[in-house]
């Protein structure tokens, strides 16, 4: 055996070994991936809330979403006698990993021409800080 065959066997087995370790890091990578998207890279759904105005005449449906660390819902709006959910006219965000709407952190203000969400935007504020609290007003359809 040659000085040259030994050296490109060395380099050879190497290269083997290199490309076994890529791979099986690859592997690791792409199993990491999926098992972070599957818990927490995904927007989590929880059942639609249904409200109605004082007048029984109009309903707000809120469809709350969580992510991580934070969370946030859809607003409709719509007739009570219409199906569905109405159209969409709002949307909130918060830092609650919870939803508010779920810990029941907000309320509402109904009016002739809509209804105002207050919500609390900051979860770790305990007073009732009006900087934390936000609000989306949605309108009545026409």
């Amino acid at each position: 055996m040659t000085a040259q065959t030994s050296a490109r066997r060395r380099l050879s087995r190497k290269v083997k070994i290199l490309l076994i370790v890529l791979a099986a890091l690859l592997l690791i990578g792409g199993a990491l991936l999926f098992y972070f998207e599957r818990t927490i890279g995904y927007k989590s759904y929880s059942d639609d809330l249904v409200f109605t105005s004082p007048d029984g005449q109009y309903r707000l449906t809120v469809c709350e979403w969580t992510y991580f660390a934070y969370s946030g819902a859809e607003l409709y709006v719509g007739r009570t006698a219409d199906g569905g959910r109405g159209r969409e006219a709002g949307t909130t965000f918060s830092d609650s990993p919870n939803g508010v709407f779920r810990n029941r952190d907000f309320h509402l203000e109904w009016n002739s021409d809509g209804v105002a969400v207050y919500y609390r935007r900051y979860v770790r504020s305990e007073t009732d800080d009006p900087q934390t609290w936000g609000c989306t007003v949605c309108p009545f359809p026409d």
